[in-house]
């Protein structure tokens, strides 16, 4: 039953759970030869993406689409692809495609709106997002999209609000929240009220046992200590980053604030295992 654990895999990838999405993707793996060229293909995918490896990732996706040019979920996770391969343009695209196939999903509208968003066109992000939450008002990211394209257009008091609402949710779309009202606060140059934001997150994150919410503000936090030339405090947070978290974004923020906060060979650290991971086209330019 390889497909149980890559299913599984999926509900912890989605519970921001990455490291145990993975262990279960692997799994997955060891029993490729009860599963159909399709499932095969899918589950490879769906390895590589938690794997922080979007290129074989997008060779696979791309493989599924080849033979199954109406399978959604190819559509779909090569757009995310796509997305960490950073062509958002490209993933606007396929994103559109999985919506053309199956209109309802508002899991796949949503994504088409956070595509929008990365690509930089704030407009429509907004008006898929206003869309999603018209026929669900609990779909999180939705509010994601909301927030960060009022906030990148130079709306504070709408941003803050979008996130406020996605605070009211639940626990876990509160931690979010705290992580984006946090980047808001650094958007308008309020470090300290930023730092306080991620401090309060990460215990409430910690008491939770959401291990890898808690890892991405330690990363948000050392990128900010090491704005306020705090680098000491921005080399302990960074450190508790890079030890509690397989995530690409949170393990770049930290290399970053190693950087910053003096401390290039930690950076390195993190940097090479990038190069084994993600091959160049993945690679960030030296600093």
């Amino acid at each position: 039953m390889g497909r149980a654990y890559s299913g599984l895999a999926v509900v912890l990838f989605n519970q921001g759970r990455p490291a145990a999405a993975l262990k279960n993707y692997e799994l997955a793996l060891s029993h490729l030869g009860r599963m159909s060229e399709r499932e095969r293909l899918r589950t490879r995918g769906g390895y590589y993406m938690t794997a922080n490896n979007p290129g074989k990732a997008a060779e696979e996706y791309g493989a599924l689409l080849q033979k199954y040019p109406a399978d959604t979920a190819g559509h779909s996770n090569l757009a995310l692809a796509l997305l960490y391969l950073r062509q958002p343009l490209r993933a606007l695209e396929e994103g559109r495609k999985a919506v053309g196939i199956y209109p309802k999903n508002l899991s796949f509208r949503t994504n088409v709106a956070l595509y929008a968003m990365y690509a930089g066109n704030y407009q429509e992000a907004a008006k898929e997002a206003s869309a999603v939450l018209k026929d669900d008002m609990r779909v999180s990211n939705a509010y994601i999209a909301l927030a960060v394209s009022a906030a990148m257009q130079q709306h504070s008091q709408d941003a803050r609000e979008w996130f406020q609402e996605l605070a009211a949710l639940n626990p876990t779309t509160a931690s979010r929240a705290t992580t984006g009202l946090a980047d808001l606060a650094v958007l308008e140059g309020r470090l300290d009220d930023a730092v306080a934001l991620l401090r309060r997150g990460i215990v409430e994150d910690e008491s939770a046992k959401r291990a890898d919410a808690a890892a991405h503000k330690y990363a948000d936090l050392a990128g900010v200590y090491a704005a306020l030339n705090r680098k000491s405090d921005a080399r302990q947070a960074a450190g508790r980053a890079a030890a509690a978290t397989i995530d690409l974004g949170a393990l770049t923020q930290a290399a970053l604030a190693y950087v910053d906060a003096g401390a290039p060979m930690n950076a390195a650290v993190i940097a090479s295992g990038f190069c084994e991971k993600l091959g160049a086209p993945n690679q960030a330019a030296q600093r």
